[in-house]
């Protein structure tokens, strides 16, 4: 696979409840087996019935327990936003995440998760090329926005990749993660190792450890996730240019740059969003 799959699913149980008559048992004790023609048929038949209800309902459990894993929503990222108290004060990422011209004819849109391998691939790899060529000479602009759908370290690092744009820095930390990755909630994106990364970047401490600890921009973050879930984003990293889905995973510059030549060509201005609006 080329990329994570922004889903939860669990299987139901296989438990199932059966009835049966065992007719090779031995002779009961104290006399012979009972005769089944001579039993009471209105007893029999309630028995049946019983059954019969029995079975219907455990099936219909099964049914409900499989649709709810189906719908439910992707289980880190749920946990991660019940472990994240919301502040009072929230603030919007409008503008936190971009790099080159905003007369760029051609705007590039990344959803991507800071944990994510692929996502890391494409960030140490294809990225610097795309800026060289693209982006340094004004014809595309990049957008990253934040799909967290690894865990709760997800979205924290996320956060500290906003508590780092404050500074003018998005960026730099934007490849600080990527190249500090280490396994998945394993503790390499904890609140102390984000600090830290700050530090070792220059960051102001005191500013960037303040924010980390409001955690003023986790609803705004919400809201992109929210986003790229009405867009069909379901997989990071996935990418929009102009407006359209493109590609999903990691893939070389040349995919990239077939894409974009092909927008230059057309003349179309690039849209301020993914949807276009």
């Amino acid at each position: 696979m080329f990329f994570r799959i922004a889903t939860a699913a669990s299987e139901p149980s296989n438990g199932a409840m059966s009835v049966t008559e065992n007719d090779s048992s031995p002779a009961w004790r104290g006399g012979s087996r009972p005769n089944p023609s001579r039993q009471n048929p209105a007893g029999r038949a309630l028995f049946d019935t019983f059954v019969a209800v029995l079975m219907v309902i455990a099936t219909g459990l099964l049914i409900w327990m499989a649709i709810r894993n189906l719908t439910a929503p992707a289980a880190s990222v749920r946990e991660a936003r019940a472990e994240a108290a919301l502040p009072s004060e929230l603030l919007s990422l409008a503008g936190a995440a971009m790099m080159g011209a905003e007369t760029a004819p051609v705007v590039l849109i990344i959803y991507s998760d800071f944990q994510c391998p692929f996502c890391g691939l494409f960030a140490r790899k294809t990225k610097d090329e795309l800026i060289d060529k693209y982006v340094k000479t004004g014809l595309v602009r990049m957008e990253y926005k934040h799909f967290p759908i690894v865990g709760e370290e997800s979205l924290w690092a996320a956060h500290a990749g906003e508590c780092a744009a404050e500074q003018g820095r998005f960026w730099d930390y934007h490849d600080k993660l990527f190249t500090s990755q280490a396994g998945e909630n394993r503790g390499a994106f904890s609140k102390s190792n984000l600090k830290r990364f700050a530090k070792e970047l220059g960051l102001q401490e005191e500013a960037f450890n303040a924010c980390m600890e409001s955690g003023r921009y986790l609803e705004a973050i919400k809201s992109e996730f929210d986003e790229g879930n009405r867009l069909g984003v379901r997989a990071t990293p996935t990418f929009f240019l102009n407006g359209n889905k493109i590609v999903e995973g990691a893939r070389p510059f040349q995919a990239f740059e077939n894409a974009i030549n092909n927008e230059l060509i057309k003349g179309v201005p690039g849209p301020g969003n993914a949807s276009g609006s």
